[in-house]
């Protein structure tokens, strides 16, 4: 793939293979180019939970132990989107 030197690309809305680097129509069917919305290369963020090996439904922001059986808590480090995903019971 090309690498632009311009923030702005634009492409076919019919052929988004299509990239140029100013505005104009597309060489494979004329429409217009469109610009191209730009690329957000956002880590996703991560933070660490606590959680019993033997009671998974024990999670806790801090280390300790399981109130259940008292094992020590593991951590386990989980994306917010991983997060948001969870069904929880």
């Amino acid at each position: 793939m090309t690498k632009y030197s311009r923030e702005k690309i634009y492409t076919c809305p019919m052929h988004p293979e299509i990239r140029l680097e100013k505005p104009g129509n597309c060489p494979k069917c004329g429409m217009a180019l469109e610009p191209m919305a730009p690329m957000e290369s956002k880590a996703p963020e991560i933070h660490t939970e606590y959680v019993c090996p033997m009671h998974p439904e024990i999670i806790r922001s801090e280390p300790g132990s399981c109130p259940k059986c008292g094992m020590a808590l593991e951590a386990r480090d989980v994306s917010v989107e991983e997060e948001e995903n969870q069904v929880h019971p």
